[in-house]
C-alpha cells in the first residue's frame, strides 16, 4: 500500500466494509449473499500496525480509540485512549472519546473523570460537556449538571464557539432536527 490509501493510519478512513460474492438471477442483482463467501476488509488491522509499529505515538493510539468508539467497542476504545493518555497524558479529545465512549454505554460514574479532566485542558469541547451533563444528570449529581448545562447552552447560544475538531463524529452529538417545542430552549429540546 502507498501512503494516503483509504484504511491507513492518518488518512481518516477508518470504517470497516465487507466484500461478497451476490448471487444474481439473469438481469437481477438479488441483496442474497452467501456469509461464507464474504470477506471483512478491515481498517482496524492497519490502525493495529500502525500502533505495533509505534507504539509511543499518542496519535495512532487515539485513531484505534476512536475507531473503536464509532463502532461501538467500548472498553476496546477505553483501552486505547488509556494507552493514548499513557504516551501523553494531556491528550484532551482521548480523554473527550473515552469518557463519551463511556456514557454511552451508561457507565455514567466512569465517564465523568476523563470528561472533567478534558474539559480543564479544553473548556469550549462540547462533545466532553454535553457528554458530562448527562452522565452528571444520570448520577444525579444536580447542583453540578446545572453548572455544565448552563456553560453548554451558552456556548450553543453562541454560535457553537466549541472546537467541533473535537468531536469523533457529529452523529454522536445530540442535535436536534427540526424546531423545539414551543417555550423550551434550544439546548433543553
Amino acid at each position: 500500500t502507498q501512503a494516503g490509501d483509504p484504511g491507513l493510519p492518518g488518512t481518516g478512513y477508518m470504517d470497516r466494509w465487507m466484500e461478497c460474492d451476490l448471487k444474481t438471477q439473469g438481469a437481477l442483482l438479488w441483496l442474497d449473499f452467501d456469509a461464507d463467501s464474504c470477506q471483512l476488509l478491515d481498517g482496524e488491522r492497519f490502525l493495529k500496525d500502525g500502533v505495533v509499529a509505534a507504539p509511543t505515538d499518542s496519535n495512532a493510539w487515539y485513531q484505534l480509540g476512536v475507531f473503536y468508539r464509532s463502532h461501538d467497542m467500548v472498553w476496546d476504545c477505553a483501552r486505547a485512549m488509556t494507552h493514548a493518555l499513557r504516551v501523553q497524558w494531556n491528550n484532551a479529545p482521548a480523554l473527550a472519546v473515552m469518557g463519551g465512549a463511556l456514557a454511552d454505554n451508561k457507565n455514567y460514574s466512569l465517564s465523568i473523570p476523563p470528561l472533567e479532566r478534558a474539559l480543564r485542558m479544553h473548556p469550549g469541547d462540547l462533545y466532553a460537556r454535553a457528554n458530562l451533563v448527562l452522565s452528571l444528570l444520570w448520577t444525579c449529581q444536580w447542583d453540578r449538571s446545572e453548572v455544565h448545562g448552563a456553560a453548554f447552552a451558552e456556548q450553543l447560544r453562541s454560535g457553537m464557539a466549541g472546537d467541533l475538531k473535537s468531536f469523533p463524529s457529529p452523529a454522536h452529538m445530540l442535535f436536534p432536527i427540526g424546531a423545539p417545542p414551543n417555550g423550551l430552549p434550544l439546548a433543553l429540546y
